[in-house]
């Protein structure tokens, strides 16, 4: 990104990207309707965070508070690229991936001292009045529904919660279990920083509670017990959304259907899990393995990581990578390329109407079905385009050298409307064609004029 649009003078690259037709949003177009002053500001302050982002991630001091600025920045810029513009994917995956950076210091500091403080919105504080004081106890048998009892509760309940390993209240446990549940309780904390309850419950405790019985049966894993009512199963999940702030959803989970819905999901995954155990032990090592340091290894990797850092001061600085070792870099899939938007967003854009006669002689719209045939520039062309597939697809559908797509495009559209039965007689397709409005964007008010192109005639029979 070293064009004028994105590093000075002009700073129009935003207003750029938002102009064009086959990807900008409904959102995107509120954001260009902001102004010229307003898009420069974001297209600078989107350059910088670039640059600053990497820095923050590894800044060597306030690690944590840096990191999750960086990572809150990179989470809000990529999910603003989405609602701006339809990028598929391209926004959303990095927007989530980024997440897994979160330092530690954002688990153990930064979210329980906001769930301490911050105060309950007004609808939950109505629901749970009662019980916001009250501690929910959770029972869990096994590694994965202990985990995800703690991560839901580690982000929905908001009052005060313990998790219980129920094994650890077993009499007859070894000593290896006892180290490990110990070592367990440590990472289970509770909810509010300020009680005078104890942020954890050791298995010492767990074990001089004088239960008659095991919390659990043996063919229970899960156990929520609230307001001295205990539930198990399936039940105790809708018992742990009434104790926490998705209250709302626990109608919708006692519904007839959602239950049956829910019932079905649970023996596919048990019979995925039967098949899943037979290559477990496989895939997964049962004994400790020792790895050792390959030294040619090592080389490899810091010559491909210099590899790398050439191939991109090649691209920024436009200097050619030298032929003799140019083939690295496609071969092995590290020639890295940036695209999108570099050096500067396209100026121009672009719609299609599709104009045809049915065996009738009655004009038809192919492109946007039951609608009247029109050259106008649609409010939202974006919107009339099904997926990012077939938005990439029609990006380069005008070009030279896609005679061949444009003839597998017209075979498509006289099967979709010939075939099946969706049009018959007389409303059958006889011949279309695909016109291509081009515009350039302006960046004053003036309403540019499209240019047509007929790219494609097309005879249906």
């Amino acid at each position: 990104k070293w064009a004028p649009e994105w590093v000075g003078p002009d700073y129009t690259a935003t207003q750029y990207a938002l102009g064009l037709d086959l990807f900008v949003t409904k959102f995107g177009q509120f954001m260009l309707s902001l102004g010229p002053n307003f898009l420069k500001f974001m297209t600078i302050a989107v350059l910088w965070f670039e640059k600053a982002a990497p820095i923050l991630m590894i800044m060597p001091f306030w690690n944590g508070p840096m990191r999750i600025i960086g990572i809150l920045g990179i989470f809000a810029m990529h999910v603003g690229f989405g609602s701006c513009l339809k990028l598929g994917m391209f926004a959303w995956v990095p927007a989530g991936v980024v997440l897994i950076f979160l330092p530690g210091w954002f688990w153990d500091t930064l979210l329980p001292f906001i769930r301490a403080h911050l105060p309950l919105p007004q609808q939950y504080r109505q629901q749970r009045s009662s019980s916001a004081n009250s501690v929910t106890t959770i029972y869990t048998k096994g590694d994965r529904t202990w985990m995800a009892s703690t991560m839901f509760s580690m982000f929905f309940l908001w009052n005060r919660y313990q998790i219980i390993d129920a094994s650890i209240l077993q009499r007859d446990r070894s000593p290896m279990n006892a180290g490990r549940e110990r070592e367990r309780d440590m990472m289970t904390s509770s909810s509010s920083s300020s009680s005078s309850s104890s942020p954890s419950l050791s298995s010492d405790i767990a074990l001089n509670l004088g239960y008659e019985r095991e919390p659990l049966a043996d063919n229970e894993t899960f156990c929520v017990e609230s307001q001295n009512r205990k539930q198990s199963g399936y039940l105790g999940v809708i018992s742990l959304f009434e104790a926490s702030c998705l209250w709302f959803l626990a109608p919708i989970l006692k519904n007839r259907r959602v239950i049956r819905v829910v019932l079905v999901l649970a023996h596919l995954v048990q019979a995925a899990e039967a098949r899943y155990n037979i290559f477990a032990g496989w895939i997964y090592p049962t004994t400790p393995r020792k790895f050792r340091k390959f030294i040619v290894l090592e080389v490899i990797s810091i010559l491909f990581l210099v590899y790398i850092l050439n191939w991109n001061f090649a691209s920024f600085y436009r200097y050619p990578v030298n032929p003799s070792y140019f083939w690295i870099g496609p071969t092995f899939k590290v020639d890295q390329y940036w695209g999108m938007f570099a050096p500067h967003p396209p100026k121009e854009s672009g719609w299609y109407v599709i104009e045809g006669v049915n065996a009738g002689g009655e004009q038809v719209n192919v492109f946007n079905e039951g609608l009247p045939v029109t050259y106008e520039r649609p409010e939202t062309f974006s919107e009339l385009v099904p997926s990012q597939r077939w938005r990439q697809f029609l990006q380069g559908l005008p070009g030279s050298d896609r005679t061949e797509n444009r003839l597998s495009y017209g075979r498509y559209l006289c099967r979709e409307w010939n075939f099946w039965g969706r049009h018959p007689g007389k409303d059958q397709l006889k011949e279309f064609k695909i016109t291509y409005l081009r515009v350039f964007t302006r960046l004053d008010d003036i309403k540019p004029e499209p240019q047509r192109f007929v790219i494609w005639e097309h005879k249906c029979f």
